[in-house]
């Protein structure tokens, strides 16, 4: 038997006013967490990250498209499972791929999942975003400038491979977590094929906890050239 809990958000879009809806529907031991009609970049490719503490959850919308200067509503849902049997709140927070990377809160949802589950591995099964209909051009072409990270997940070190163009010096290497603090970087990457080893510290050389990090890479003037996520084990 399939639940629908719905909590309705209202918030002034460019062309009026937009009504966005966060709504949980249980199936069994699976639940689809569904935010609706969201006005975001039209550029946007949601992935999706979850973190679940005492029956509560975050559903980050992590956003890995392109830029454009237009905007448009979009559909997103993640479904997830099994769960235990239980009461279940759940955050839902976008990431927007700006200088800094933003996070951005949405809303909330709450709902119960009445099934006995043996399980104890929470999987995300499922993750859907509607099409925006809206062509865009990227920021920039990986012709011209890439970065890769290996290995990733890593659990002691790994390398940042960054290969710019002739035109882009002065690069700026920055990691955040995953609510968008900033707690590493480094400056003065130049043009060619530069790799910068990566501990899993901070900048003051602290060990950080395990869990999903953003890689951004701009250029001295401030202009978001990339974002690429890493995961620490």
């Amino acid at each position: 038997m399939k639940r629908i809990l719905t909590l309705v958000l209202l918030f002034l879009s460019f062309g009026g006013l937009a009504q966005s809806s966060i709504f949980a529907v249980v199936d069994g031991n699976n639940v689809t967490l569904w935010q609706t009609n969201t006005e975001r970049n039209c550029g946007s490719r949601h992935g999706a990250a979850i973190t679940l503490e005492n029956n509560h959850i975050n559903w980050y919308q992590v956003d890995t498209g392109g830029v454009a200067n237009c905007f448009c509503t979009f559909n997103l849902s993640v479904t997830l499972g099994p769960l235990p049997a239980g009461e279940y709140t759940a955050d839902v927070y976008g990431i927007e791929r700006v200088n800094p990377i933003d996070t951005i809160y949405q809303g909330s949802t709450s709902f119960v999942i009445s099934s006995r589950s043996l399980a104890d591995t929470l999987i995300v099964q499922h993750v859907f975003q509607s099409e925006c209909g809206t062509t865009y051009l990227p920021e920039f072409s990986l012709r011209e400038t890439s970065m890769t990270i290996q290995p990733n997940p890593f659990s002691e070190t790994t390398d940042i491979t960054i290969s710019a163009n002739r035109a882009a010096n002065g690069l700026q290497l920055d990691i955040y977590t995953l609510t968008g603090k900033k707690v590493w970087s480094i400056t003065g990457i130049n043009a060619g094929r530069e790799t910068v080893k990566w501990d899993g510290k901070d900048d003051k050389g602290r060990s950080l906890p395990k869990g999903i990090y953003f890689c951004q890479l701009t250029t001295a003037g401030g202009r978001l050239l990339g974002t690429v996520k890493v995961v620490k084990l």
